[in-house]
């Protein structure tokens, strides 16, 4: 990959992980979307320290009050 050493993982059927063979970071993923109708690729290439702020306390919804969303996207 990219002429780097990788170790390639398949997970059931479609599901590819390419693992740096030195540091096990990822550097790409196959797969397919959540409807299954399409490939889905992604080539991680470049890595960098990221600061992600938390949301503010008035931007948080609880699970409760959610809950249909997510029963609605069980297989």
């Amino acid at each position: 990959w990219r002429d780097l050493p990788v170790n390639v993982f398949r997970y059931g059927k479609q599901t590819l992980y390419w693992l740096d063979a030195d540091t096990g970071e990822l550097r790409r993923f196959e797969g397919n979307n959540s409807s299954l109708t399409a490939p889905v690729i992604v080539d991680v290439v470049e890595r960098s320290k990221k600061s992600i702020p938390f949301p503010a306390k008035n931007e948080v919804i609880p699970v409760s009050q959610i809950r249909e969303l997510y029963a609605s996207t069980a297989p």
